[in-house]
């Protein structure tokens, strides 16, 4: 399924919400993050598709998700289990991430 999920993919959500549906306290609970951005890189060769990288960003107060794989929804572009990294704050205080496509 990835395999058909392109930069064009995620450029569509920027400014739009993500869901990350993860276990606090044995309680699930929906983390929101923003798609903030993609960064599109070179494709390594003919047929191949250029990998890309989404950079997301909660808000604040959201707890801060663990480097890992995640189920992560929108409303219109459906749930996937992708390979979340937190890096760090962000400027608005919140946590910034990524997701990386090869």
């Amino acid at each position: 399924m990835t395999d058909e999920i392109t930069a064009d993919t995620f450029t569509a959500l920027e400014g739009s919400t993500l869901t990350v549906r993860v276990g606090i306290d044995d309680t699930p609970t929906d983390v929101a993050l923003t798609v903030d951005g993609v960064e599109v890189g070179e494709a390594p060769g003919p047929g191949f598709r250029a990998p890309f990288t989404v950079a997301l960003r909660g808000a604040p107060d959201a707890p801060v998700l663990p480097q890992d794989v995640h189920q992560v929804h929108h409303p219109t572009a459906g749930t996937l289990d992708l390979f979340l990294v937190p890096h760090g704050p962000s400027p608005d205080g919140g946590i910034a991430y990524s997701i990386t496509f090869g």
